[in-house]
């Protein structure tokens, strides 16, 4: 790492620019998580109706 890099990082240690950029990545990750989560969600709700609705043909 040169010294303009090592400068640059320290730097963005002290003004919190690292720690925001870090939010940013992890807000994305959790936005993506819960999308899958609802789609899951979503498969799961079809395949209780169509248990129930087998169930009932019975």
């Amino acid at each position: 790492m040169s010294d303009e890099e090592y400068e640059h990082r320290l730097q963005s240690v002290i003004d919190g620019s690292c720690f925001a950029k870090y939010l940013d990545k992890v807000l994305k990750q959790k936005q993506e998580l819960q999308d899958k989560l609802a789609g899951i969600e979503k498969t799961e709700q079809m395949l209780r109706a169509k248990i129930a609705e087998s169930q009932t043909k019975k």
